[in-house]
Order: C-alpha cells, then structure tokens, then sequence
C-alpha cells in the first residue's frame, strides 16, 4: 500500500522543515508544481501535479510519494482533496503564505482575518470594516479587489502588497486601494489591509441621522429594529430589500449578512443613487442595487431567505410570487401604516399560502421645546411576517 506525505513547503523550497526534508529525502518519488520539485531533480524522480488523480498514476509504482504543496497544508490547500482521498496520507506542516508575510511585515497575525479571494465571490469590505488586519489570497483580481474597497469608502486605508513571495521576483510595498486599482500585480500576490478604526458594534437600529438623506422615504430607526427582529437574517444569507428607498433597510440587512448578499431595488433613482450612497457611508459591499419596477427587477436576482418589501406600487402579490417561485420557504416581511394596506397585505400573503403574523409598533421620540421634552409620535406601523409552515 502506498504511503502517501503532504507536506507544506512554504513560499519556497528553502522554506522546508527539518522534517519535511527528512519524509522528502525516504520518499520514492516527489510531486508538485515544477518550482517546489526543481531542488530534487537529480536526487529523486520528479513529477508535476498534486491532485489524487496525478497520485494514483503514479502509487502502483512508487511505495512512498510526497507531494510538494506551496504554503501550508491546512491554509486553502490542495491538501483537502487529497486527504478525502487518501485520508491515512501523513502531513507535515509548512510555513503559510500569512506567517511569512506578517513576518516580512514586522506584524502580529494573531487576531487578523484570514480571507481567500482565489477563485471565489469575495466582498472585501465586510472583514476589513471589522478587523483591525484582514489578510488576503488573490488569484489575478487585485485591480477589482481595491476597487471594491476604494467604492466602500476604504480607498485611503494602507495596504501591505506582497507579489511572488519567496521567488527571486519577490516584491513587497505598502500603498492605498484607490492607488492599487491600476497596477499590474502577478497572480501569487497576498494584500494586507490595515483598518486603524474598526467597528466590531452589532449594528441594529441604527439612528436616522446616521443616514444620508433626501425627500426620499425611509424606514424610521424603531421601526427597522423591528423588522430585522422579524427577518432573523444569519451571516450567509441572500436578503432582498424591494423598494429600498433611503436604503436603511438594505444597509441593516447587509451589516447582519455580512457573509451573505443583499439585492436592493427601486423605481426611483434617486432612491437607488441614495442606497449607494448610503451603503458607501457605512463601507459596505455586499449590496447590489438595481433600478427598475418589481416584479420584473427581481428577475434576475438568486433566491432569497428572506425579503424585506418597503414598497410595491400596486404589485404586492406578484413581488410575493417572484420571490415565492425561487424559494418557496423564503420569508416574507412587509410593512403597512394605512388599514387598506393592511388589508391587501394580509390578503396577499394568505394567497401565496403562508401564514401571517401581525405586529403594530408605535414609537414616540422625545424633543426638546424650551426647557420641556415632548414627545413626538410617528405613524403607527404594521409588521406582516409571511411564513410557510413546514
């Protein structure tokens, strides 16, 4: 039976552990990318590749393989897909791509946020708004990476790059996402980004006058508490916010799936412009906001776990049905202040088979006049949470 080592060699082959060499050195044969194995060329039979499919060609010939994987094996590695396939494999750790780069950097590494944004959707705003460090892999994109943070509002924070770690071509400097959105990087670059003002705060009910504002509705602060009471989002899900208005509902939504996606859309321009705003305002860059009347803007939008519905010019059952027919136990929040709202309401949710719960809220805001506080009431609003009951 064929022993099979995964061993981690760092950013280079000079990178390898004592015990990396030794399992290397009783090893029948070595795979890995050309750059790992070009050291043992003369020493041991080399071959290219790492993948269980490149092993099995070669374990009815050799007792003993190692295969070479850059970095570490348990940091994004290659060494998952091999391990489901040969789960008695032995690893032998190896210097990661973050351990070398915080050194290079003269920073602690203990508390940053590790992000992968090789090969995968990635939002780069959301770890760096709360982490002090946020450390990231990248795959050819580091030109759509600054401009995602530089459109979230982060285009000045400072930006370690690290490009070819390891190799003769290594290069490392510091600059700002707005300044990194027009260079030309190679693909084996890490970014370390620096956020001296983190907010760590569970951001619920955030005040009005937080908001950047127009003439353009918006959700008031007692109000939108509430609903993200009745929408219960979780980190990872896909929330939509129909007729966002201001977007406070939006931005509320994506603080709280700050793992997930939010799809925001309105008739009116100026309302989307202000969404985007907004969103800019609180560095935020899981949103995605599109003009147009529902149902036919939710067309394109994936299938949600809840939807949040401010407004539907008259087309509440069919916006029901749009984001019924992509999920039909997604979770449906809308909101009513006149009795025939109310009504509709009720009856449109009862149509598309969910049961409904109604909640009024009534909040008052105390202002001064004079040396008196009096209290300023708002229109009484009523919450309907549409569910299917499974």
């Amino acid at each position: 039976m064929t022993h099979l080592t995964i061993i981690g060699a760092g950013m280079s082959p000079g990178d390898l552990t004592c015990q990396a060499r030794t399992a290397v050195e009783s090893a029948d044969c070595i795979l890995g990318a050309p750059r790992l194995t070009a050291p043992f060329l003369e020493k041991k039979p080399c071959f290219p590749g790492y993948t269980p499919g490149d092993v099995a060609k070669y374990a009815h010939v050799h007792d003993r393989i190692a295969v070479l994987l850059s970095g570490d094996v348990g940091f994004y590695s290659g060494a998952a897909k091999l391990l489901d396939a040969y789960p008695d494999a032995e690893l032998i750790p190896g210097i990661s791509s973050v351990t070398a780069f915080f050194a290079k950097c003269h920073l602690p590494w203990q508390e940053a946020a590790l992000v992968s944004a090789h090969g995968k959707q990635c939002c780069p705003a959301e770890p760096v708004r709360r982490n002090a460090f946020t450390f990231f892999l990248t795959g050819g994109n580091v030109p759509e990476l600054a401009q995602a943070l530089t459109d979230a509002g982060f285009g000045h924070l400072k930006v370690h790059i690290g490009e070819n770690l390891g190799a003769e071509s290594e290069r490392i400097f510091c600059t700002t996402p707005s300044e990194l959105c027009s260079l030309s990087l190679s693909s084996l670059t890490v970014l370390l980004v620096e956020n001296p003002h983190p907010d760590t705060r569970l951001r619920v009910g955030i005040a009005d006058e937080a908001f950047v504002r127009t003439t353009v509705p918006m959700t008031k602060q007692a109000i939108r508490a509430q609903i993200a009471s009745c929408l219960q989002p979780r980190q990872t899900d896909t929330l939509w916010d129909v007729g966002c208005g201001t977007g406070s509902v939006t931005v509320e939504m994506a603080l709280a799936a700050h793992k997930g996606r939010v799809y925001a859309c309105d008739v009116v321009p100026e309302a989307v412009a202000l969404t985007r705003e907004n969103c800019r305002k609180f560095h935020i860059s899981n949103v995605t906001v599109k003009e147009g009347a529902a149902p036919e803007a939710l067309m394109d939008f994936p299938a949600p776990d809840a939807v949040f519905i401010g407004g539907s010019k008259g087309n509440l059952s069919q916006i029901i049905g749009a984001a019924l027919s992509k999920n039909p136990n997604a979770l449906i929040v809308l909101t009513a202040i006149a009795l025939e709202t109310l009504t509709q309401g009720m009856a449109a949710l009862q149509d598309a088979g969910l049961d409904v719960e109604i909640q009024q809220v009534f909040a008052a805001q105390a202002k001064s006049v004079g040396k008196l506080h009096l209290l300023m009431g708002q229109n009484p609003t009523f919450i309907l949470t549409g569910r299917r009951t499974l």
